[in-house]
């Protein structure tokens, strides 16, 4: 079973974005990362900064809405997310 199919896989509380960044995993050294988007509404687009600072929107990672973003390599750096929309969104996080 890869770790992408076992979702249990060091499951981190998930987080709820909105209209201002919020930290989302602190830095550390990672085997495997998983970032998804809950949201299922067109517009309601999670975006990702991955170096320590706040998130912005329109600068960064997007993760559109029920996305996962899972990168080949992942960054150690702390995680920031910020909604698109300004509504609250839930992000769950593996890694």
């Amino acid at each position: 079973m890869t770790q992408v199919e076992n979702l249990e896989y060091q499951h981190e509380a998930p987080v709820t974005t909105g209209a201002a960044s919020v930290a989302v995993l602190t830095a550390k050294n990672r085997e495997y990362l998983g970032i998804a988007n809950r949201s299922i509404v067109a517009a309601e687009v999670v975006w990702l900064n991955c170096a320590g600072a706040p998130a912005v929107v329109g600068v960064g990672i997007p993760i559109g809405p029920g996305g996962f973003w899972e990168p080949h390599t992942p960054p150690v750096g702390a995680i920031a997310a910020i909604a698109e929309s300004g509504t609250p969104i839930l992000v769950p996080t593996w890694g």
